[in-house]
């Protein structure tokens, strides 16, 4: 339990930073946040965060996550918790190698190897 609190005010300590940084961060600005900006954010981040695009579901609970956000506060708190989340999937910890065109693990080729211990450090 301890180290998932960690990784989850880890997680927090970023997102809260990267809200210093968000006119970097978003694909828009400040004048036109919306949810187009929000989806477009989701994608982007996703993909680099997880090293490989989001799956249609993925993307719908992020989107779902941003919109629920948006209604507790605001559209920079709907951004946050997709952060927080984003940072605490297992997706982002833990990388694993797919095989195109399926969900079966593949096996590590030395890049690959190189990769996931680039990640572990």
């Amino acid at each position: 339990m301890l180290g998932a609190e960690k990784l989850m005010l880890a997680a927090e300590r970023h997102a809260k930073d990267a809200m210093s940084r968000l006119d970097f961060l978003l694909p828009c600005t400040s004048e036109n946040r919306n949810a187009s900006c929000a989806h477009q954010f989701i994608t982007d981040f996703g993909r680099r965060a997880f090293q490989r695009s989001l799956t249609s579901v993925e993307v719908n609970a992020l989107v779902q996550l941003f919109d629920w956000g948006v209604i507790e506060d605001d559209f920079e708190y709907g951004i946050r918790v997709v952060i927080e989340q984003v940072l605490q999937s297992p997706n982002f910890l833990y990388p694993m190698e797919l095989t195109p065109n399926s969900n079966l693990t593949a096996q590590l080729t030395g890049l690959s190897t190189a990769g996931r211990l680039t990640h572990m450090l």
